[in-house]
């Protein structure tokens, strides 16, 4: 609603290759928002772009929850992890993660699968356990990471299956897309 709501200056660092790298983690409530990064550079060369984001948790079993995030994770020694908005390639690790809140005694109860799929309710492709961990706000993270390599390019959906006390509770999906891997002639 043209309203700021946060803003803040963070040096992003040396460039690795072609890219600067930069995360940054901000605490909203729920509602639809749009981010906006500007950069400038030594020489006073500016840039900027907007992405709308919408912040919202779902309630599934009694457990709030994010839709999955997508990580792209490299090759060992090819870069570092980043947010994935809508792509992979098939070089690369898919990591898909959601954020869980609840009661205590609920989220001690609550497992995460992670699978692929070429539809949203066809069968799983790939499949990730779940590994989960506690933050330090009570909240949980929930992560699984799968190869990409075996899968030809193509739209896919990344899934998230969460049980409480084995029961499935809820799903939460996120389409992507997989391209090709890029050919490395060095």
């Amino acid at each position: 609603n043209g309203v700021r709501v946060l803003a803040g200056e963070q040096p992003v660092g040396e460039p690795r290759g072609d890219n600067l790298v930069f995360t940054a983690n901000v605490p909203v409530a729920p509602g639809t928002y749009v981010a906006r990064v500007a950069v400038i550079d030594g020489s006073g060369r500016i840039g900027s772009v907007d992405h709308r984001i919408d912040a919202h948790r779902a309630v599934i079993g009694g457990i709030a929850s994010t839709d999955p995030l997508l990580l792209r994770v490299p090759p060992a020694g090819r870069g570092e992890t980043r947010v994935a908005l809508d792509t992979v390639t098939q070089d690369e690790r898919l990591a898909i993660q959601i954020d869980l809140d609840g009661e205590r005694a609920l989220l001690e109860a609550t497992t995460v699968d992670f699978d692929v799929a070429t539809t949203a309710d066809g069968p799983p492709l790939v499949k990730a356990s779940g590994n989960l961990v506690s933050n330090r706000t009570g909240s949980v993270v929930a992560q699984g990471v799968s190869e990409m390599r075996m899968l030809p390019p193509g739209a896919y959906f990344a899934r998230a299956h969460v049980r409480s006390n084995g029961d499935l509770v809820g799903e939460m999906r996120r389409p992507f897309t997989l391209k090709a891997a890029s050919l490395d002639t060095t």
